[in-house]
Order: structure tokens, then C-alpha cells, then sequence
């Protein structure tokens, strides 16, 4: 068999695949195009981004010249175009087959002419191929050739009428899941129920596993249980008819029903008896209903307290008057009258009213606004010695009141007055004490305790649920010998995390610094005594005093404020009345650890930053509020504005920055963001008394501020800053904006701040 070449022949490919590459696409050179393709690598910012090909290199590829059912359709349009190369292609056709011969045997005439019909028309992949096995038009004409695997199924007679579609409808189903792997969670979150429900079962298993559970009792022994059948059975009984029908009773009938001997029969406590008329006939009538161990005895009593009603003719509104019922009945009525009048302010108090933060006319100019002033009529000559909200219940003020008036020096009695914000006008309680108050505490894990300390050195627990004074414990000379005014009481917590238990101490006159057990005995025991200043001292500097007298008449100063460190629990701060302040410590019972000089006088607040425990401030008798850090004993920030003593200063909770303070009759805030020589904002008391403290609420949003004269004030705070974000840093920032003019003092602070 010779294989003939033919130049011809092959420019006959060539056109025909030129032709056919611009009627069908680019099909025909897919192939080559992707084998360029993978030779360009595309590079952005650095980033291979190379596309990578739709078709795997692991997976047999489509040949291009291969014929699909899709592509019959498309060659019947163009089947007259190539109608006169049909003997060529079927020649090469034949060609292909040529290899297979037994197979071709195999297959009938028949279904080869049925074939040849098929595949009439030209065929793609023939016209791409070079195909070096064409022989003459006598090689195999004779034989009959297998149909192709790609033709279709049956007969196509009408291709030409079939036309494609732009749309194609696909229906999409889906299958069951087939789970290949699961692997189950073995942990939970403890936070969540879940975690809670798995810890219990693991507590459950360890304890019957390995723990008490495990220790059970076994017996061997065995039973058979009859197996008993039941029948469930219901019965219905009709309703029974009812109706109302009318009777006729008398007086008699009336004194049997009442005069029931079965009422009699428990026995009446002694001195215990109910009267229910001034008859002496109905006197006579119960002591028969008595039983006879009671009669003798109890008969007395009656007539007793009949003569006693009679004779005196005490009202029964007057008993209804002295009721707890009729009380607490006529506290709320009073309430309700009162909101009439400060409902306003109520609201405000309680921040259901607030500025608007989103106003166009919003202005900070740190003002206040009095809402309400606390003031009772008894007690006009008595001054506030400190004021105390409760810790539960942000609503109740404790004051305590001491006589101030030198002319009635006779008179040395206090009172402690609970007043609440739902009526401005009456206190909710009124205990009063026959020595004065020196300061009040309220505890922390017991609202209702209150703790006063007294001018003659004693120590109350009172309990402020009852109206009537309760005291639930009471310092006696013989475990606390004290006879000096308490000048400080706080409870604090035992150091012990898993011991609720509080502990009082105080701070006295003599310098002493005691504590007091919460138990039933009430001991005291003394911890520490501050010692005078002698020698230079670091801190501010003091004025010289020349004495006359060598001898020193008082040997140990006051310490007159005591403040727990708010981080370390065996840290406590007592500043004395010479200016100086001592850090001391519960381990320590004989000396303090470190001291400095604060203020030339006496100090009257110390306070800790709510954001930066570090940082306190502290005012006295020598003008100035000053800003300090533990580890430096140099004043960061001085504030001054009058000649005058500066009663009391604290923090903001809101803000970090600001700060109030007290001089005479005016409120000061101060903002150190913005200033220091000079407040933002003075705001003079309509008393023109002196002010003794201020305190803000514990939402920052009023100031509560108390007089000399026994009046407590409420302000409302307007045109405050709104609160940073980061309250910390914003107040170093401040603080360090401040020390420009002190580069020592600055570079230390940043040496104590990088340390924490």
C-alpha cells in the first residue's frame, strides 16, 4: 500500500481551515494559545497574579478536532458550502478506520450506509489534522467502516430545521448529604449555659467516679417484681345547683354565733387582753369566758385599764397617730405632695432630664444649678460634721450634725438625719444622740448599718431600717478607752478575699489609729500612732514658729484623715493636722513607712484619682489645692485663688480632668486641661455661710455641697466637657502640659509613669 503526498491536497486543508476557523471561532487554535499562555507570568505590586487555567494538568484534555453533538447542529447550516468535498472526506475517513478491520467486518451494510448518512456532513477536526495515511480511492472502498462515539443516538433527518436557542433552562436538584467525617466539640465556653451544664456533669462524673460518690454501698441480692395490670377509669359527677335563699335572725342567734366556747380554746397570753367595750356588764361576761387559772388574776388587770381609759380619755386617733403604720402611710403621702413641687428636679437628679448633646447653642461653662436644699428647723444652730450617700441605695444621704454655737455650749447633743430625694423637705429619719457627731460611714456589705463616731471617743452601729433609734452595737470604756473626738470612721473590707466580714477604723484626736471587730464583743485594738514632725522634712516648705516655751504641752499631733489605698490592701494613708502625710501599713503596727510634707497647716481632704490611682490631690489651711504622684515628694500642680483655707476638694468621676474645691462660700471647678490660674467656673452659695465639704454624686452629675448652718445643698452640673475616651492618658497629657516650666519635676514623672 503506498501512501501518496499530494501539494494540492494539502493546500486544500489550508483553505478550508482557514475558512472554517472564521466561521466556527477560535477553536482551532485554542491549543496554541494556551501553550503561549503559560509562558506569560503577570506581576502586580510584586504579587504573582497569573491567572491560572480553567482545565487541570492532571486530567486528560478535550482534543480540539474531536466532534460533539453540539457541533452537528452548527455544521448542517453550512453542509451546501462543502457539498462537493463529501468524497474526500469520506475517503478520510475511511483512512481512520483502516487500522480496525475486524471490527468493520463486524458491522452490517446496512447500519454502515445509515452512518454514512449521518456523517455526511464535514467534519471540523479533519480539516486541522495532517494526515499522512490518505491512499487512493481503490484502498478500502469495499469494507465498511464503525460508527463514530460521538454521533447521536438515532437519526437526525431534519437538521436543518433545528435552530439553536439564546436561552437554556437548567433545573437544578438537590442531593442527599453525604457525611464523610464529624468530629464532635469536646469543649464549651464557661460563660455561656452550655459550659455551666458541663461543668456540673464533669463534677458529677469525678464525683462518682473517684471522688466521695465512688464509696457506695453494694449488696448482692436479688427480686422479681410482679408485673400488676391496671385499667385507668374516670367518673363524671354532675355540678350541684346553688341559689341564695333568705333567713330570719335575731340578737339571740347572733350572741351564740359569737359566744362560741370553740373561740376560748386556746389560752390568751398573761397581761394580754382584748377589750372590745367600756361596759362593766361586758368586763364580767369575759372574765366568765376566761378559764379559771386566768380569771383571778386577769380580773384585776381589766378593771385596772378600763379605769385608766375612762379617766384619762385618751383619744383613739392619738394611738392611730403613734402607729409604724400610720407613719410610714403619711411618709408617702408627703412624698407624693413634694413631687408636685420638685418633680422637675427630681428628674433631673435622677438624669431622666439632660442637656442636649447634639445642640447648636451648646456651651461649657461648667455651671451650677441648685436643684434642692436639705434643711431642718430643729436643728438650725447645729453645723454638718460630713455627709455620706449610701452605697445600695444612691437616693439616701446620712448627715451628721454637731452643736456650733460657743453660747450653747450646755447643750452637747447631735443628730443624724437620713434624708432621701423623693421628699426634699422632711427627713425619712431623725435619731438624735446626747453627745455630737464627729463623722458617720455607712457599710459596705450592710446598707442598713451605719457607723458614728462621737466626740467623747465612742463608737455606735445603728440600724436604719427602724424608725425609733436601734443600735446594734456600742463601744464600751472598758475595751475602747478612748476619750478623744473620732475624727475619721470607715469600714473596710478584711484583707481575707473569701471573708465578707468588715472592720471600722478610726482615727482620734491623740494621733491614734484604731480598729474595731464587728463581732459581738466589739474589741479594740490599737494599730498605729503618728508621731510629731521633727527635723527637715521632704514635701513643701514650713514656716518657721518660735516657741517660747521648750516643753511641748501635746506630744503626738491629730490625725485627722484616713484613706485606704485603693490598689494595695495593706496601705493605708493619715494625714495629721501639721500638714504632714504618713503612709503606713497593717504590717506593720510601730512606725510608719514614709512621710512628707504636704500643705503648711492643717490638711482637710485627700482623694485618689478614679482613673489614675497614682495620682491624689490633697488642700489645707495654707491656701492651695495641690496634685501630687506616689514616689515624688514634689507637688505637680498647685491651685490657688483666695487667701483663705480651702475646706475640701475632689475628683470628677466623669471627667478626669476636673476637679471642685470649696473656699469660703464658693464652689470652685477647676478643668487642669484647659487651666490652672484660674477656675472655670465660681459659683458663690446663697447662704454666705462657709462651706465645710463637697462631694459629687456617684454619677458626677451633681455636686452636694454643706454649711456651717446645718443646710445641704444640691447642684445640678451644666456645660460640662463630654468624657474622653481615654480618660488615663488624657489626664497625663494634662498634667504633663502643666510641667513645661519644670523640666526635672517633668522628667521624674515620666519616669514614675514608664515604671507603671
Amino acid at each position: 500500500m503506498s501512501e501518496l503526498l499530494s501539494i494540492t491536497s494539502s493546500k486544500t486543508k489550508d483553505i478550508s481551515t482557514r475558512r472554517s476557523s472564521k466561521k466556527y471561532g477560535r477553536n482551532y487554535h485554542q491549543n496554541s494559545i494556551i501553550k503561549a499562555r503559560k509562558n506569560i507570568v503577570i506581576y502586580d505590586d510584586g504579587y504573582d497574579v497569573t491567572p491560572k487555567t480553567l482545565t487541570h494538568d492532571d486530567y486528560r484534555r478535550i482534543d480540539s478536532r474531536q466532534m460533539f453533538v453540539f457541533d452537528l447542529i452548527n455544521l448542517a447550516k453550512i453542509k451546501d458550502d462543502y457539498s462537493s468535498q463529501t468524497t474526500i472526506f469520506q475517503r478520510k475517513y475511511n483512512d481512520l478506520f483502516q487500522s480496525d478491520l475486524t471490527l468493520n467486518k463486524l458491522i452490517d451494510n446496512n447500519q454502515a450506509k445509515k452512518n454514512n448518512a449521518l456523517l455526511d456532513e464535514p467534519i471540523e477536526s479533519l480539516f486541522t489534522t495532517q494526515d499522512n495515511n490518505l491512499t487512493t480511492k481503490n484502498s478500502h472502498d469495499d469494507l465498511s467502516r464503525a460508527p463514530s462515539p460521538f454521533c447521536l443516538p438515532k437519526l437526525v433527518e431534519d437538521l436543518d430545521s433545528q435552530k439553536s436557542t439564546d436561552t437554556l433552562k437548567i433545573r437544578l436538584r438537590e442531593t442527599e448529604t453525604i457525611i464523610y467525617f464529624e468530629m464532635l466539640q469536646l469543649t464549651a465556653d464557661l460563660n455561656t449555659q452550655e459550659g455551666q451544664d458541663v461543668k456540673l456533669q464533669n463534677e458529677r462524673y469525678e464525683y462518682i467516679t473517684s471522688g466521695e460518690g465512688s464509696n457506695r454501698k453494694l449488696a448482692n441480692a436479688e427480686t422479681q417484681t410482679p408485673k400488676i395490670y391496671t385499667k385507668t377509669r374516670s367518673t363524671f359527677i354532675g355540678r350541684n345547683e346553688r341559689c341564695n335563699f333568705g333567713t330570719t335572725v335575731n340578737n339571740w342567734v347572733m350572741y351564740d354565733t359569737y359566744a362560741d366556747p370553740n373561740i376560748w380554746q386556746k389560752k390568751p397570753e398573761p397581761f394580754k387582753v382584748i377589750i372590745y367595750r367600756k361596759i362593766t356588764a361586758k368586763i364580767n361576761q369575759l372574765i366568765l369566758q376566761l378559764p379559771m387559772n386566768f380569771q383571778d388574776r386577769n380580773k384585776f388587770l381589766i378593771k385596772k385599764i378600763m379605769n385608766e381609759k375612762n379617766d384619762k380619755n385618751i383619744d383613739e386617733s392619738s394611738e392611730i397617730f403613734n402607729s409604724e403604720k400610720f407613719k410610714n402611710s403619711v411618709q408617702i403621702m408627703e412624698r407624693i405632695i413634694a413631687s408636685n413641687l420638685y418633680i422637675k428636679s427630681q428628674k433631673r437628679f435622677k438624669g431622666l432630664i439632660k442637656q442636649d448633646p447634639c445642640d447648636l447653642n451648646l456651651k461649657f461653662i461648667y455651671n451650677l444649678d441648685l436643684l434642692w436644699t436639705h434643711y431642718y428647723e430643729k436643728i438650725k444652730n447645729y453645723s454638718v460634721c460630713n455627709f455620706c450617700w449610701n452605697e445600695d441605695n444612691k437616693n439616701i444621704l446620712a448627715v451628721g450634725y454637731y452643736l456650733n454655737d460657743k453660747k450653747l455650749k450646755n447643750l452637747s447633743n447631735g443628730y443624724v438625719l437620713i434624708w432621701c430625694m423623693k421628699n426634699p423637705n422632711q427627713p425619712d429619719r431623725i435619731y438624735e444622740f446626747k453627745q455630737p457627731i464627729s463623722d458617720l460611714n455607712w457599710s459596705l456589705y450592710h446598707p442598713n448599718q451605719l457607723a458614728i463616731g462621737f466626740y467623747d471617743g465612742s463608737i455606735n452601729i445603728i440600724d436604719v431600717c427602724h424608725r425609733n433609734l436601734t443600735i446594734l452595737r456600742k463601744s464600751i470604756r472598758l475595751n475602747s478607752p478612748i476619750y478623744s473626738p473620732q475624727w475619721q470612721v470607715q469600714w473596710w473590707p478584711e484583707d481575707d478575699n473569701l471573708n465578707i466580714n468588715e472592720k471600722i477604723y478610726t482615727t482620734n484626736q491623740d494621733g491614734g489609729i484604731f480598729c474595731y471587730r464587728t463581732g459581738e464583743d466589739f474589741t479594740c485594738i490599737k494599730i498605729m500612732k503618728i508621731c510629731k514632725i521633727e527635723g527637715t522634712i521632704c514635701g513643701v516648705k514650713k514656716t518657721k514658729i518660735c516657741h517660747s516655751n521648750d516643753i511641748k504641752i501635746k506630744k503626738n499631733p491629730s490625725a485627722v484623715l484616713l484613706k485606704k489605698h485603693p490598689v494595695k490592701k495593706n496601705i493605708y494613708i493619715v494625714c495629721s493636722d501639721e500638714g504632714c502625710v504618713y503612709q503606713c501599713s497593717t504590717n506593720y503596727l510601730n512606725h510608719h513607712i514614709d512621710s512628707y510634707l504636704a500643705h503648711d497647716g492643717e490638711i482637710y481632704s485627700f482623694e485618689y484619682s478614679p482613673y489614675f490611682n497614682k495620682l491624689y490631690l490633697t488642700c489645707g489651711a495654707d491656701w492651695c489645692t495641690r496634685i501630687w504622684i506616689e514616689g515624688l515628694h514634689e507637688p505637680l500642680i498647685t491651685l490657688k485663688t483666695h487667701m483663705s483655707c480651702v475646706r475640701s476638694a475632689v475628683w470628677s468621676p466623669k471627667n478626669s480632668t476636673i476637679i471642685a474645691t470649696c473656699i469660703n462660700n464658693e464652689i470652685c471647678i477647676w478643668d487642669i486641661k484647659k487651666k490652672i490660674y484660674k477656675p472655670m467656673s465660681v459659683t458663690i452659695v446663697d447662704s454666705n455661710k462657709l462651706i465645710t465639704k463637697i462631694q459629687f454624686t456617684h454619677n458626677g452629675e451633681q455636686i452636694v455641697a454643706a454649711d456651717i448652718n446645718g443646710a445641704i445643698f444640691i447642684y445640678n452640673i451644666e456645660g460640662i466637657p463630654f468624657s474622653p475616651f481615654n480618660q488615663k492618658s488624657l489626664l497625663i497629657e494634662s498634667v504633663e502640659k502643666h510641667l513645661i516650666t519644670k523640666p526635672n519635676v517633668l522628667k521624674k514623672f515620666k519616669t514614675i509613669i514608664d515604671e507603671n
